[in-house]
């Protein structure tokens, strides 16, 4: 069930802001999964990577938390 979840929260993000999204790896313990990932995106005209974790809380098979951590600094351009 938590990959149908992660595939709505997926095209979600694909249609609101356009972007190769890639699973790098994944770990789960007791109702809590964690997944690494890198993704590439333009903004301006301009190419952004960027890497990061989400870490989901579940449910009964339903994200109920979700919590983003990510290197922003190409995104503001500070890197």
């Amino acid at each position: 069930m938590f990959d149908k979840e992660l595939g709505g929260l997926t095209e979600l993000v694909r249609e609101t802001a356009p972007h190769v999204w890639q699973l790098l790896d994944w770990t789960s313990r007791g109702d809590v999964v964690v997944i690494e990932f890198q993704s590439t995106s333009t903004a301006g005209g301009r190419r952004i990577d960027r890497r990061g974790i989400d870490k989901f809380r579940l449910r009964e098979g339903r994200i109920v938390e979700e919590r983003v951590y990510a290197d922003t600094a190409e995104a503001r351009g500070i890197a």
